[in-house]
């Protein structure tokens, strides 16, 4: 998928509830499938990490990455529709890789419960809804949360850094970026071999997807470089 579409609820579950209902036979990966994700995600978790996918949808995501041997995987979705489809669908699955019915702005998980939180589209789709800076807020401050400290927030965006980075930048969530983070990935329909970058750095950005890794609790003064947040981040 290339971006979100304009006029359409996101950020509301009753939008999701139809959607699935429509589609739930279809697996469906916003933006970017792992196997394009791969070289970025092994760079921050181990086969035996605890693993949170958030706003997992009906992305193949977590599932490739069980093939590849990943075992600890939460999946979780406020969709009720979706979720017990996706129960049935994974129930032979190692009883370590779970799928469960939750809201990211308030979930069941103790503190400091995963080492990794992979977000795939679902801040943009947050940032679609109403009260998106407030929902946006609860967000963060949940995933700052389970995740413990050193663990790795992954979000897969089709904003850039000009229209993101303001978002993830509060002193409550504790993290820092980590550079070189945003990755930047070319959207699926964009041919690499024959792909014109124009003068106007405003249209390059349309290319591809950004990938901000933030880590919690982050050495900001460890010889790997570091972006920190709470105000005196800087482009």
């Amino acid at each position: 998928m290339l971006g979100l579409s304009k006029n359409v609820h996101y950020g509301k579950q009753e939008y999701w509830e139809k959607r699935y209902v429509e589609l739930l036979t279809d697996p469906f990966d916003w933006y970017q499938t792992y196997d394009t994700l791969k070289d970025i995600i092994t760079q921050y978790t181990t086969k035996g990490a605890a693993i949170l996918n958030a706003g997992c949808g009906n992305s193949t995501l977590s599932q490739d990455m069980y093939e590849e041997g990943y075992r600890n995987i939460t999946n979780i979705d406020f969709s009720a529709i979706l979720i017990d489809d996706l129960q049935a669908k994974y129930k032979d699955m190692d009883p370590s890789f779970r799928v469960l019915q939750m809201d990211v702005r308030d979930m069941d998980f103790e503190d400091n419960s995963f080492d990794i939180v992979l977000d795939k589209g679902l801040l943009d789709s947050v940032l679609c809804g109403t009260y998106s800076t407030q929902n946006c807020k609860k967000m963060f401050k949940e995933i700052s949360r389970v995740l413990k400290s050193r663990g790795y927030y992954i979000c897969v965006s089709y904003g850039d850094p000009d229209i993101r980075l303001h978002y993830f930048d509060h002193p409550d969530y504790e993290w820092a970026l980590i550079m070189p983070s945003p990755h930047k990935i070319f959207k699926p329909n964009v041919d690499q071999t024959t792909v014109e970058f124009s003068d106007d750095r405003e249209k390059n950005k349309d290319l591809y997807h950004y990938v901000y890794v933030i880590q919690k609790h982050a050495q900001i003064h460890s010889p790997v470089a570091q972006r920190r947040m709470s105000g005196s981040f800087k482009l």
